[in-house]
């Protein structure tokens, strides 16, 4: 059983951090939480000719989450970085299957474009060396 089927009930909280902080927003009694596991989910947006895509919204989606999608932003390389950690978690390594979406704006690439790949985000206990989970994306953007 994954982290997120236990921990639903618990209410986890799980946080980004990228290039662009996504934080949830609003009021948040963060006193009784603890972070206990930690990810990283990075990689590139290319365009359809091989070039890096800068400034690519770059959403992460948990299967069965309701809670606030990480996003962030790709870089002048295409490349983007999301650090995950998960709160009031058990105490072993775990992982959680996840959508990764990548959109470019019109009004930045001169069109509309979306892509996504099916990723499996691996979690390891905080304190070991956060695992990471690479992702290369093309979007029919030239």
């Amino acid at each position: 059983m994954s982290t997120w089927s236990r921990l639903r009930p618990l209410a986890p909280l799980a946080v980004a951090f990228g290039l662009a902080c996504a934080v949830p927003t609003g009021d948040l009694d963060s006193s009784g939480l603890t972070e206990t596991h930690q990810a990283i989910v990075d990689g590139v947006v290319r365009g359809e000719l091989g070039q890096p895509l800068e400034n690519v919204d770059v959403v992460l989606r948990f299967a069965e989450s309701s809670l606030p999608a990480p996003s962030t932003r790709t870089d002048g390389a295409g490349e983007f970085v999301l650090a995950l950690a998960i709160y009031n978690g058990s105490a072993g390594a775990d992982s959680a299957a996840a959508t990764v979406y990548a959109f470019a704006r019109p009004e930045v690439h001169g069109t509309s474009a979306a892509n996504h790949a099916e990723i499996l985000v691996r979690f390891a206990p905080k304190g070991q060396a956060a695992p990471h989970t690479r992702v290369s994306l093309k979007l029919p953007v030239f």
